[in-house]
């Protein structure tokens, strides 16, 4: 099974940097997505994080910045019916 998203949007907001117990950077932000699809508008927000490299690039950008995210989407926690998606690369559009 494959899982992979990509979306764009803008940075809504972002969360500081923090560090997991490994030391590893963690960053997480919300990315809000507005399109047409077929006539018909689409909006979703969608919290993203990154870990490593990816976050610190994630961190250092300002809400309203433009992006285009690649990543898997999965629960945000066990009991969870959010969704969050983990970013593996992004640029900044």
């Amino acid at each position: 099974m494959d899982n992979r998203l990509v979306l764009d949007g803008e940075i809504a907001n972002l969360e500081p940097l923090r560090f997991n117990p490994a030391g590893i950077p963690i960053a997480r932000a919300t990315l809000k997505h507005q399109s047409k699809q077929s006539g018909q508008l689409m909006q979703c927000e969608l919290t993203v994080a990154a870990q490593g490299e990816t976050a610190k690039k994630l961190a250092s950008l300002k809400p309203g910045s433009q992006v285009k995210a690649t990543g898997s989407i999965t629960r945000l926690g066990a009991n969870s019916r959010n969704l969050i998606m983990w970013i593996e690369q992004f640029t900044e559009e």
